[in-house]
């Protein structure tokens, strides 16, 4: 016969099964301390922390006016030519180490890179700034930009360069801010300081000056090369249209919420229109 099974048997034995369970769990867990004992530990990824005394570095942060504190974030992998800027957490993963090593593809985000590789005789090339990093860099000291008014904007995005005497002109009507502190001369008046070696060539940041009655200028920002000759945009075309498109869109919206005042509605109806027209020329720019 079968004998009953009291309540004080069953606990006893969910107490032993528990038991066994926990003693599984202890043996698995020291195999595991054992193995990770075995392999000594190792960084995440082959993403390290850039230099501070990295001679590419110190000329890109003196000649952009870069904050020193900025390269405690950057971080590059190897010899190459790309340096990217990453955030206070990806920072701690990057410099944890773990007894596997992690394939880590890409971190961060684009600020600066070379143009091309390191030249005879130890010679470090220029760098030109990423237009996906501009955000970054402004917040972090970026002295080597110029801000254009609304209309010549539009314009450098459409037909993708602009001449010296547009922006100088544009500097005199004050449509234009930043031009003089990017001359060997520090002033901009005539066109003849421009000459030969009155521009510092090389990357520099394009943003949008605040129009009348905004107490902050549209965060919009793109890359372009100076020259003596003019400015040339740096960014691709398909990403040139793109901003246009979002600028036409934004200007049709203010015009729809602009309020019942038939001055600001007629004026952003204006800008609407040449909006659409240098837009539609972008286009077929692109198309051909």
């Amino acid at each position: 016969d079968t004998l009953p099974v009291t309540s004080a048997d069953d606990g006893q034995g969910k107490s032993a099964r528990d038991g066994l369970a926990m003693d599984a769990e202890a043996l698995h867990a020291a195999r595991r301390a054992r193995r990770v004992a075995k392999k000594p530990l190792q960084n995440v990824s082959d993403i390290h922390p850039l230099d501070p005394t990295d001679p590419g570095w110190i000329k890109a942060s003196v000649f952009f006016g870069l904050d020193c504190g900025l390269v405690s974030r950057l971080r590059r992998r190897g010899a190459e030519r790309k340096i990217f800027c990453v955030s206070e957490q990806v920072v701690e993963f990057l410099e944890s180490r773990s007894p596997f090593k992690m394939r880590v593809i890409s971190a961060g985000v684009r600020v600066l890179e070379q143009m091309g590789p390191i030249r005879e005789g130890g010679a470090v090339p220029a760098w030109r700034l990423a237009h996906e990093g501009l955000p970054v860099l402004l917040q972090h000291g970026l002295r080597r930009y110029i801000a254009l008014c609304r209309g010549l904007f539009i314009q450098l995005l459409c037909q993708h360069k602009l001449e010296i005497t547009e922006v100088v002109k544009a500097v005199q009507s004050n449509n234009a801010k930043g031009l003089a502190e990017l001359c060997t001369s520090g002033a901009a008046a005539t066109v003849s300081e421009l000459g030969g070696v009155g521009v510092i060539p090389g990357s520099i940041a394009v943003t949008m000056l605040p129009e009348a009655g905004e107490k902050h200028a549209p965060q919009l920002a793109v890359a372009a090369l100076l020259s003596s000759k003019g400015l040339e945009l740096f960014v691709p075309r398909n990403e040139a249209t793109a901003l246009l498109e979002s600028m036409e869109l934004e200007a049709r919206t203010m015009a729809i919420l602009g309020g019942s005042g038939s001055g600001k509605c007629e004026a952003a109806s204006a800008q609407c229109e040449v909006s659409s027209v240098l837009l539609e020329g972008a286009a077929l720019t692109c198309a051909a």
